[in-house]
């Protein structure tokens, strides 16, 4: 087995989790995405200081450090639209209408860093955009209409893929804890900044 499988196991468990909790969040205790987007900013100030104990804040050089810093800033503001989607919509919804990230991530990838997929990775790109559809599509007596939520999910899709090759390009260049110590630390002073 290797070494990476339970990591890859366990991390759909925690997002599911989280994501269950980020729901009763937004619908029945803080409600407002801008407060939730900074305390979820604040965690970042753990991995701020156990990476300054570690040392791993090392000056990466002035193009390292904008990417990370614009990495920091996508990753911790696509938070407001995802949690503008739970006030409209369950978290199962959301979920699947996040199905889209891989697959603007895959369309970037391949425009920016020329990135191609296998014949068998197409057939699940068009599985997630499949499911996407499918989870932002609704029936009810007031006729067919799209989920509220979808148009917040496309744009927080687009900022998640838009962290994801921003975040590649800065751990293809520095060492993983550099680069999460500059992204961290980001994150922790734009949640600062949106509470003030």
């Amino acid at each position: 087995m290797p070494a990476w499988l339970p990591f890859a196991l366990i991390a759909p468990v925690l997002w599911a989790a989280s994501n269950l909790i980020d729901e009763d969040l937004v619908r029945h205790d803080v409600r407002d995405p801008i407060i939730l987007t900074a305390i979820t900013g604040f965690f970042s100030g753990i991995a701020v200081i156990i990476l300054a104990t570690l040392g791993a804040f090392v000056w990466p050089g002035w193009n390292i450090f904008v990417l990370a810093v614009a990495t920091g800033i996508i990753g911790l503001l696509v938070y407001i639209p995802y949690l503008h989607a739970l006030a409209l919509a369950s978290s199962a919804s959301v979920i699947l209408m996040w199905n889209l990230t891989p697959v603007i991530i895959a369309g970037v990838a391949w425009v920016m860093l020329d990135e191609r997929l296998l014949p068998q990775e197409y057939l699940a790109i068009g599985l997630l955009v499949a499911s996407s559809l499918l989870a932002a599509y609704r029936r009810g007596h007031d006729g067919h209409h799209w989920s509220r939520a979808a148009p917040w999910m496309v744009l927080a899709s687009f900022m998640y893929a838009g962290e994801a090759v921003l975040g590649k390009a800065v751990y293809e260049r520095v060492p993983f804890a550099v680069g999460l110590a500059w992204i961290s630390a980001t994150s922790f002073l734009l949640a600062m900044l949106l509470l003030e």
